[in-house]
């Protein structure tokens, strides 16, 4: 049931970058895109919004899965490795791996917290210079993709560590 639940949230994640934020090149705003923008500017704020919102409830999801994944698994293992003093392989590598976990957690949340700022912003700009409007969309742009890079790089160190216990249980 929890891994559908993540499964849904990050498949949520994923959407929204596609739809609303996916990542292009830096380009001029066409004179049809400004117009765009100035004419539909509150269904776009509103839009955006809604990202915002189902953002923060994915985060605070993730977040909190993550969490558990360190407090629940990776530590205790590695706590009770060094207790009966197992330092053969794999567990100087799940002892490398909680640290790039950690690593990887806390780029991620300072990634959200500076994407959501951007985003705050972008939602509190004026439409009507429709120029600075689309350059700041294009900074929450990739401010998202790095926080869709750091969400790959945890879930990478997750299967990582699924491995090494698999590992692990096939020496002991």
């Amino acid at each position: 049931m929890k891994k559908k639940a993540l499964s849904f949230y990050c498949i949520t994640l994923m959407f929204f970058c596609q739809i609303l934020l996916c990542c292009g090149a830096v380009r001029a705003l066409s004179e049809n895109g400004a117009n765009y923008i100035v004419d539909n500017c509150e269904q776009i704020k509103t839009k955006l919004r809604n990202v915002q919102h189902n953002d923060s409830r994915a985060r605070v999801y993730i977040g909190g899965y993550y969490e558990k994944f360190i407090s629940k698994y990776i530590t205790p293992l590695n706590v009770r490795l060094t207790r009966n003093n197992i330092t053969d392989a794999p567990a100087p590598e799940l002892m490398s791996n909680q640290a790039a976990f950690a690593t990887a957690q806390t780029n991620f949340k300072d990634d959200f917290i500076d994407y959501q700022k951007a985003l705050e912003d972008l939602i509190n700009a004026d439409c009507g210079n429709s120029q600075d409007f689309y350059n700041q969309l294009v900074t929450v742009r990739e401010k998202r993709q790095t926080m869709v890079f750091d969400i790959n790089k945890v879930s990478e160190l997750i299967n990582k560590h699924l491995e090494l216990v698999r590992q692990l249980r096939g020496r002991l």
